[in-house]
């Protein structure tokens, strides 16, 4: 279609982008025409043709976009997005990439101010990854230039992005990591047709999270809980370590999807069905693993890192510019630049920087990773200059 077609040239821009450490290849990439009038003005048009986009931003409140990438008859690529209903809010396949906006009122005023997140799964593909980053951006220029935006990476979100889905967020009811993509994970099977599927649950941030995970006793373990489905049951495992708040939350989690089956599943507790363990393919007696941790790896002990870097006008690259730490009268009104620390990579734009410096910010600092060796799951924040990031505790750890 025409959308495809003006899409695709638009992601030739980009060149070099990475999902989860494997860097690929837009061909014809032409990283001249980023931000150039052509550039902007196409992607002003898309944002505005874009239907999906049908009032995003206008109130306070959550919304969830998911890549939607389908081929046509004929083998032809279809690239896009679709708002997620409110019903599978939570739920992220890991082959998808996902778009999250967050509205609220400024404090103290009636004006509105946004976070968008693009959420990346472990198995999302290069396109759905490329696709969903440019819509980022597309979704920024109907904004106004006005959200700040970060990268999520599956299993290592942000305290940010995780608040949304705690008890007190929009989205209570935790997260869902779910195997393969939407379009298999969400058609319907029948009950004596399914296939057993073990989440494992854990809270992070005060968010709750259940991610698939092999289906074997091994994937167990005595620090978390964990739902076994097998379709007609639903069998709530509670380790000998997990705290009592995590325990009650997989009962909950278990309980909603026996509701969502009207009476065709039933919650069961492992420990009084052996078939827990059977589906497993172990016995009750077994020894489970001990408890397992879902930090980010750090990098070599030591002092702790905090280094500033212009963007090259001409190369758009990063070009180091001094150690930490730094002060704020640093950061320039006519450049974007990136503040690096050992866990956290901060970009940010000031107001007069060139239109090719701030369309390309965000895949350049992902690029930073790779040619800095950080870890490709490392957070990436992009912050306009002058209003800072307020809710990301790193960001005052910057500045002296």
């Amino acid at each position: 279609s025409g959308d495809a077609t003006l899409l695709r040239t638009r992601l030739r821009g980009f060149a070099t982008l990475e999902t989860m450490g494997t860097p690929y290849e837009l061909k014809d990439s032409n990283v001249e025409n980023i931000g150039s009038d052509l550039d902007k003005a196409a992607r002003n048009a898309a944002a505005m043709t874009e239907v999906e986009w049908d009032g995003a931003g206008a109130e306070p409140g959550l919304e969830i976009w998911r890549v939607h990438n389908t081929r046509t008859e004929g083998d032809t690529a279809r690239f896009g997005i679709k708002r997620e209903s409110k019903e599978v809010w939570g739920h992220f396949f890991r082959g998808d990439s996902y778009i999250v906006l967050r509205t609220s009122k400024v404090e103290g005023g009636d004006s509105l101010e946004w976070a968008v997140h693009f959420w990346i799964g472990s198995e999302s593909s290069a396109d759905e990854y490329g696709v969903a980053a440019y819509k980022t951006v597309e979704l920024d220029d109907l904004l106004g230039g006005g959200p700040v935006q970060h990268r999520e990476t599956e299993g290592f979100e942000s305290s940010l992005f995780l608040s949304y889905f705690t008890d007190k967020g929009p989205c209570p009811g935790g997260i869902h990591y779910l195997s393969g993509g939407y379009a298999s994970g969400f058609r319907q099977v029948k009950i004596e047709e399914y296939k057993p599927v073990l989440l494992h649950v854990k809270r992070e941030a005060g968010a709750t999270l259940a991610k698939q995970v092999a289906l074997s006793v091994s994937s167990i373990n005595s620090g978390d809980s964990f739902i076994l489905d097998s379709g007609s049951k639903l069998f709530v495992y509670r380790g000998e370590e997990s705290d009592g708040f995590e325990k009650m939350k997989a009962q909950e989690m278990a309980k909603k999807i026996e509701s969502e089956r009207h009476g065709k599943s039933k919650v069961v507790d492992a420990s009084d069905d052996d078939e827990f363990w059977n589906i497993l393919g172990s016995t009750p007696d077994v020894q489970v693993a001990s408890a397992t941790s879902r930090a980010l790896p750090t990098e070599e002990e030591g002092e702790a890192v905090i280094e500033l870097f212009s963007m090259d006008d001409d190369s758009l690259e990063f070009v180091k510019v001094c150690d930490g730490p730094l002060s704020k009268d640093q950061l320039r009104d006519d450049d974007v630049m990136l503040i690096r620390t050992n866990h956290r990579v901060f970009v940010v734009v000031g107001a007069a920087s060139p239109n090719a410096e701030r369309a390309s910010a965000m895949f350049k600092a992902q690029q930073f990773l790779t040619n800095h060796k950080m870890d490709p799951r490392t957070p990436i924040s992009r912050v306009l200059k002058g209003f800072g990031a307020g809710a990301i505790p790193e960001w005052e750890a910057c500045f002296a």
